[in-house]
């Protein structure tokens, strides 16, 4: 039976939860050529882990969760655009929206 989601544990050693998100993230394949397709600047890179924190999410929280994570991002970068950082907001819109279509099977 295949696993779809992150268990962590109160009582987990931080080289526990480590090994859990390694291994965890092996299984789904998740790989790093995915988060080269974005910006990943490396305060969004996990210390000691070989992957972006928008891999965890999206493998903590399973594709229809992750889609709502994306849909709700799509919206408060398009609601604070033109009060706060303009065309980077509408950009960082378009990243979230390019994860949601990819998570939908719609592709470049």
């Amino acid at each position: 039976m295949e696993i779809n989601y992150l268990e962590i544990t109160d009582d987990m050693t931080s080289e526990e939860i480590e090994k859990a998100i390694d291994e965890f993230l092996e299984e789904k394949k998740v790989l790093k050529k995915d988060s080269e397709k974005f910006k990943s600047p490396k305060h969004y890179q996990l210390e000691g882990l070989n992957v972006g924190s928008i891999e965890v999410i999206k493998s903590v929280l399973g594709q229809e969760g992750f889609k709502s994570f994306c849909k709700g991002n799509i919206l408060k970068y398009l609601i604070r655009a033109e009060k706060k950082n303009g065309l980077e907001d509408y950009r960082k819109a378009k990243t979230y929206l390019d994860w949601f279509l990819k998570e939908c099977g719609e592709h470049d």
